[in-house]
């Protein structure tokens, strides 16, 4: 698919929503009528854009306001992974400043990383959408996922962390804004960010902030 072509179809503000679930995918993916669908059905979900049966609306009433931004977290905490075993002992020992999060960790075994995931939603009047739910199958060569795991854990390509205590520290506003970009849509968002195996949850971490236009 040349996509060019689709690109040239939307606007800027939809293809911003396009790139955002192609960088959740990875870097560098081609744009397929997957991406299209997923992009779509995000734009309509952020107000960047009508349902179908309603595009003849004028643009100014789609666009929902996008720009530099910063962050207010509202929750911050430790959450239940999709399986049912866990690593080991995983908490948040410090919050406080985003710019460097606290974490304990307590394995009593050696625990794979071989699966990750990114659930994004959107919290509106108390109605929350889910936008985006990304599966990665190498959270170890993921964008931000990637040298969080690496760094903290003197990892390998393997993602396995070996048996032990460890104590990290994590900028967390930071990858949030690499994650987000420079620029993003303003409202309330909620990421559920976790990392499993097979068999057990190696962590799991809620955030519910409100991205607001710069002052």
């Amino acid at each position: 698919m040349d996509s060019n072509n689709y690109v040239s179809r939307y606007s800027t503000a939809y293809y911003r929503v396009t790139r955002f679930v192609l960088a959740g995918l990875g870097n560098g993916l081609p744009l397929t009528h997957r991406h299209v669908y997923l992009a779509r059905r995000s734009a309509v979900a952020l107000g960047v854009c009508r349902p179908r049966a309603n595009r003849e609306a004028p643009a100014q009433e789609r666009v929902k306001p996008t720009g530099p931004y910063q962050i207010e977290w509202e929750k911050f905490e430790e959450c239940k992974g999709p399986k049912q075993g866990e690593c080991g002992k995983f908490e948040i020992k410090s919050s406080q400043n985003k710019s460097d999060v606290v974490f304990s960790l307590d394995f009593p075994k050696d625990c794979p990383a071989t699966s990750a995931k990114i659930v994004v939603s959107t919290i509106t009047n108390n109605v929350t959408k889910k936008l985006w739910n990304y599966a990665l199958n190498k959270p170890c060569e993921h964008f931000v996922m990637g040298p969080v795991l690496v760094d903290s854990f003197n990892l390998t390509k393997n993602c396995k962390v070996n048996k032990g205590q460890y104590e990290i520290h994590v900028d967390f506003l930071g990858k949030t804004k690499v994650f987000l970009g420079t620029s993003f849509f303003y409202g309330r968002y909620a990421f559920k960010t976790m990392s499993y195996n097979k068999i057990n949850n190696f962590f799991c971490v809620y955030t519910l902030l409100n991205i607001k236009k710069n002052d």
